[in-house]
């Protein structure tokens, strides 16, 4: 039970007017316990059986009153294969419709638009505001079309097996921020990485079941981990992305390096490194935003990757003492002050809440509406 499909007429007029009728004297009741119930009253009354109602209302005594029927029907079943209602539905090639669920009703409206999203089901927004068709959730051209994926060893994926984040929560948290800080500074939508993790549940966890990012909701877009994969936010029929820059930060020879992919990936418009050897940590971050927002064949690009490789173990525990000392060094004129991309990080940081309890009991094969960690985070 999840969706029933029906012409209104005076059969169905009168079936849910006998539902409305169950659920005002049973109103903590399960709505779809009601709707079967009372499928189950017609049925009766269309063969000329007795019938009785079931225990599981809430409050149970004493049973509902009996709705008098006029128009029995029988009403018949969808398969479940057609019409797949679940908390993790299961679509196949004969699915036509989609129903997210959860284990109570009316609940977890952001996971159930989660599940659908990473199943590649939702539909989304057409355009922004009521004339602008060129910003719609998926279908969208020119100024609208920025992205930001995390890079690395594994495309869009930040592993906490790796030996140097080995469980690391807290150089999670810090990347996360990065990026999230670098999508608001550069005005591009932020596609959630993926989470590798060695935990009771190993495997690939999906950020939005880890990270409550309500409060930055008006301040950056999130779009799901397989939104990439999905061909309806492709700019052609064979190809995700025209326009592709690739940026790193690597903390083993402090260099920045950027690449600008044309064609999607066959050819090569611009490639430049820059060493930062000689520079504070907040210049160095400074220039790398610089490079993001400045350089036009950077800023131009549909699709920008970055490889945080510098946000580590070293960089934090120095970021965390200047946090500290920031007035003081700002004061000074120090150039160990905070940097406006620092301060933007730190922000973010503290905005953002986890739930790292809870998130990493169930990998993303097995993820429902429930799981989802919106409005339940924590602040670390």
């Amino acid at each position: 039970i999840g969706v029933y499909a029906s012409k209104a007429n005076e059969k169905t007029l009168e079936y849910f007017g006998a539902c409305l009728s169950v659920l005002s004297e049973k109103p903590n009741t399960h709505d779809q316990y009601v709707m079967a119930q009372v499928k189950k009253l017609y049925d009766a009354r269309f063969y000329g059986q007795p019938f009785e109602f079931g225990g599981r209302f809430d409050p149970p005594k004493p049973s509902p009153t009996i709705p008098e029927v006029h128009h029995p029907f029988v009403a018949k079943l969808w398969s479940p294969h057609v019409i797949t209602a679940d908390e993790r539905p299961v679509p196949t090639e004969r699915t036509l419709a989609i129903h997210t669920l959860t284990g109570k009703p009316l609940q977890d409206p952001h996971g159930k638009k989660m599940v659908a999203k990473e199943l590649g089901v939702w539909f989304g927004f057409s355009s922004v505001g009521n004339e602008d068709s060129e910003g719609g959730y998926y279908n969208r051209t020119g100024k609208y079309r920025r992205y930001l994926w995390l890079d690395g060893t594994i495309g869009n994926v930040f592993s906490l097996v790796d030996s140097d984040r080995y469980h690391s929560k807290v150089m999670l948290e810090w990347t996360i921020a990065a990026l999230v800080a670098i999508a608001k500074m550069t005005r591009r939508i932020l596609i959630l990485p993926k989470i590798i993790n060695a935990s009771s549940d190993a495997g690939i966890y999906f950020l939005w079941s880890l990270m409550d990012y309500s409060a930055l909701e008006g301040i950056v877009e999130f779009r799901e981990t397989n939104f990439p994969s999905n061909p309806k936010a492709w700019i052609s029929r064979n190809m995700p992305f025209r326009h592709v820059a690739t940026t790193a930060f690597l903390r083993t020879n402090s260099t920045i390096y950027a690449q600008v992919s044309d064609d999607g990936g066959f050819s090569h418009s611009f490639r430049q490194a820059w060493g930062t050897n000689s520079f504070e940590d907040q210049e160095r971050m400074e220039a790398w935003l610089g490079l993001l927002v400045e350089q036009p064949e950077i800023d131009s690009a549909e699709l920008l990757l970055v490889n945080p490789d510098i946000i580590e173990a070293g960089y934090i525990s120095r970021l965390l003492k200047r946090i500290k000392r920031h007035k003081e060094l700002e004061k000074l004129g120090s150039k160990q002050a905070l940097g406006s991309f620092e301060k933007e990080i730190v922000k973010i940081k503290n905005l953002l809440r986890w739930c790292h309890d809870s998130g990493y009991r169930t990998s993303a094969s097995k993820v429902s509406a429930s799981h989802s960690c919106y409005k339940r985070g924590k602040q670390e």
